[in-house]
């Protein structure tokens, strides 16, 4: 069955990979919808501790900005690709390991604030998953916290967990399953954006729904509590 190593080089895409201008233009969109879900949650629940960070799935690290301006003082990042962690050190992080989330170099309980940003999109097993998840629980301190995204499979058409190339679309309810065997709690389930254009849309139409169609929209939704109809959606769990 494939995993996300037969996809390593595929995966390394982020908000900065575009193929043309409308994807650029979402793409900015995207990142900044996740930018402030990721930021209402430390807000929540991480007002004071900004010592250290964990990107989990860091890629080339083009959320060390972000992170930065969340007042992190300390970015350690991990990731499969040996090339990407290399990018990643050299835009900054202070530390990036090569490894996979499910088997880190991080001593029990010694982090207090891990942060995953369209990571387990491309984790395409399930039993992975919960893997990291338990391996999130032994790294996390006590009132430590993890903040992740997944792909909601309800949002992008799918009644069910579903597997398309190297995505996994996987439903709110599964992930609560897989966060609750795995020892850990919920606080806080939060959106993020909405609406994906049509393939090939108009790069002006895009632009202009970037700048007020789709803040519109995702706010009204967002207020509604519409968390299945939300194309990535943030999770922030502690230990159980």
């Amino acid at each position: 069955m494939p995993t996300e190593y037969d996809y390593i080089d595929i995966i390394g895409r982020t908000h900065e990979t575009h193929r043309h201008k409308t994807d650029e233009i979402m793409n900015k969109y995207y990142h900044k919808s996740e930018v402030s879900a990721v930021s209402k949650l430390l807000q929540m629940f991480n007002p004071q501790n900004r010592e250290q960070v964990v990107d989990v799935g860091t890629s080339v690290g083009v959320w060390l900005k972000d992170y930065r301006k969340f007042g992190f003082k300390k970015i350690i990042g991990i990731d499969i690709s040996e090339e990407r962690a290399k990018e990643a050190k050299k835009k900054g992080y202070d530390e990036v390991h090569v490894c996979n989330a499910y088997d880190t170099p991080f001593e029990d309980e010694s982090q207090n604030c891990m942060i995953s940003n369209d990571v387990l999109v491309h984790v395409l097993q399930d039993s992975d998953k919960l893997k990291i998840f338990k391996e999130i629980r032994r790294i996390l301190k006590p009132n430590g916290i993890f903040i992740f995204n997944i792909a909601n499979a309800l949002s992008h058409g799918y009644s069910e967990n579903v597997t398309k190339n190297y995505c996994r679309f996987i439903t709110p309810e599964s992930t609560k399953e897989l966060i609750t065997e795995a020892g850990l709690k919920i606080k806080k389930i939060v959106p993020s954006y909405f609406v994906i254009p049509r393939v090939g849309a108009n790069p002006k139409f895009v632009n202009f729904s970037c700048k007020v169609v789709f803040p519109i929209t995702d706010r009204i939704l967002s207020d509604m509590k519409k968390i299945e109809k939300s194309k990535a959606v943030y999770f922030c769990v502690t230990k159980n």
